[in-house]
């Protein structure tokens, strides 16, 4: 590519957009990633550089095991979410989720009341600690 282009790829996460207890500063560091990415984003447009931020729901890899949480249900192939991000990135767009189950979480997030996704979110969370070792 030539000097003064490029392509930038920051990797958030849902936690990014609602509560998750028991994860608070994941959540808000994943909160902080997006909001980041939207700012920079605005900064570097027209100086032909693009930066997306994905957005990826539960994905299989080590970090529940190492976070000491069992496995989401549902949780994205990593290759699955690689090839989502590089389309992602290729297509310039700022932010962006695979998988339509994701999606569709993402969209809950949103219409239930900030109070009733906490105490769901809680006990979603709290249930993947405790039967971890399960």
């Amino acid at each position: 590519q030539k000097q003064g282009s490029g392509r930038i790829l920051n990797i958030a996460s849902s936690a990014a957009l609602a509560a998750a207890p028991g994860y608070a500063l994941y959540a808000a560091s994943k909160a902080f990633i997006l909001e980041f990415s939207h700012s920079l984003a605005a900064e570097v447009n027209g100086n032909g550089i693009s930066l997306s931020c994905l957005i990826p729901g539960p994905t299989r890899t080590q970090f529940c095991r190492r976070a000491g949480l069992r496995e989401s249900p549902g949780a994205m192939e990593p290759k699955a979410v690689a090839r989502y991000a590089l389309d992602l990135m290729e297509r310039g767009l700022p932010t962006g989720t695979p998988g339509i189950a994701n999606k569709l979480k993402q969209t809950l997030k949103r219409l239930l009341p900030f109070g009733l996704w906490g105490c769901l979110a809680k006990w979603y969370m709290m249930g993947r600690i405790s039967n971890a070792n399960s």
